[in-house]
């Protein structure tokens, strides 16, 4: 196959590799109408698998990383192999011949090639630093190395090196959100992060489109960049739009978010959706036992409003249970404030001074959540 050498260094002493991705990246499991909500859906849906486009990948056959908790265990992908040019290792060990030259000619088809510097590699990442340091010498002029590394995407994977290669006249002015999501993964994979911060901070400023308004792929894009990059305002508003709006339990979609984030997103949902449910189960024990109410109809007229209600919405005679699929807070949030309120309460109000407030008030009041900080990326 010929595919051209991407220059990214003209005077570069090493070939990177890159092993195109065999699966979308960020893939979105959600099975509800809500998933069109994401403005990369499309890419998603009707991207390549080759790393041409800026479709994601999941990034497979990798190793774990021991710095902060990561819930999917295969999102670490550091350089694989590193060789001199012209030598033998990477084939398996195998003597030249036929069919070590089919299996050579079937690994280039799933790569990408860059010519790059050695030396920049090793300035700005770790990773590549050791990599590179098992290689004795590298020659005064030519390419005398290559490195195999990946599966990452072509347009991410370019803007990386562009950045390592201190090229600004090659910067883009914008950059999607799904480009940023792989270049943060990129950042963190080869422990670059200081590096792309500064540029991430000016993309994410001039983001198009903006912030997503329902539960969709883009917004748990948005929970992973704004944890990454340290924003904590995007985090917190990612996060509860997530928590808000989320009608099952929440997965990273194969990013490398820290597994307390998810727990936490999950539980903040859960717990605000039980507490609900739990007030008004309570509401309507203390109105069957007349513990509330100013008087005997007062209480029988509130018992029957909160039991017609709860009807309405299915959470009686029968009820949903952990984790309350297809039921996120905000919808029982408006369908809690939404309950019909018996007329006759005003005048038991007016005549018998009851000074009972109104139950769906107080059950809405259960299921307030607090914010989830950045701080909890790093624990």
């Amino acid at each position: 196959m010929d595919d051209p050498i991407h220059v990214i260094d003209p005077e570069g002493d090493a070939i990177i590799c890159l092993r195109r991705p065999s699966r979308p990246f960020a893939p979105w499991d959600y099975n509800g109408d809500r998933g069109a909500g994401s403005s990369t859906e499309a890419v998603r849906s009707g991207g390549s698998n080759t790393g041409e486009s800026a479709g994601g990948g999941n990034l497979s056959g990798s190793r774990p990383r021991k710095k902060i908790k990561k819930e999917n265990p295969e999102s670490e992908n550091l350089v694989d192999e590193v060789h001199p040019v012209g030598s033998s290792h990477g084939q398996s060990g195998r003597d030249p011949g036929p069919q070590t030259s089919r299996d050579a000619e079937r690994v280039e088809e799933n790569c990408h090639r860059f010519q790059v510097s050695a030396k920049q590699l090793k300035v700005l990442s770790p990773v590549f630093k050791e990599a590179l340091s098992g290689v004795r010498r590298l020659p005064s002029s030519g390419v005398g190395v290559e490195i195999t590394t990946g599966p990452f995407y072509l347009e991410s994977f370019s803007l990386l090196m562009t950045i390592f290669h201190c090229q600004p006249q090659n910067f883009p002015q914008r950059v999607s959100l799904e480009v940023l999501a792989q270049l943060a993964v990129m950042a963190d994979h080869y422990r670059c992060e200081a590096w792309i911060q500064f540029f991430a901070d000016r993309w994410i400023r001039h983001m198009e489109p903006g912030f997503p308004t329902t539960y969709c792929r883009d917004a748990m894009l948005w929970v992973w960049v704004s944890g990454f990059f340290k924003l904590p305002a995007e985090f917190e508003k990612s996060t509860a739009l997530v928590v808000d709006e989320s009608d099952r339990l929440v997965t990273n979609l194969g990013l490398p978010i820290p597994a307390a984030v998810i727990d936490q997103i999950n539980r903040t949902r859960s717990e605000s959706i039980s507490g609900m449910i739990r007030e008004m189960n309570s509401r309507r024990d203390y109105f069957l036992t007349g513990a509330r109410g100013c008087c005997f109809e007062c209480s029988s007229i509130m018992f029957g409003a909160l039991t017609k209600n709860m009807h309405a919405i299915k959470l009686y005679p029968t009820q949903p249970g952990y984790p309350y699929t297809g039921m996120s807070r905000n919808e029982l949030t408006r369908k809690v404030r939404s309950f019909a309120v018996p007329l006759c309460l005003f005048k038991s109000r007016s005549s018998r001074v009851c000074d009972m407030k109104p139950f769906p008030k107080i059950i809405e009041k259960a299921g307030i959540v607090k914010e989830i900080h950045l701080d909890i990326w790093e624990r």
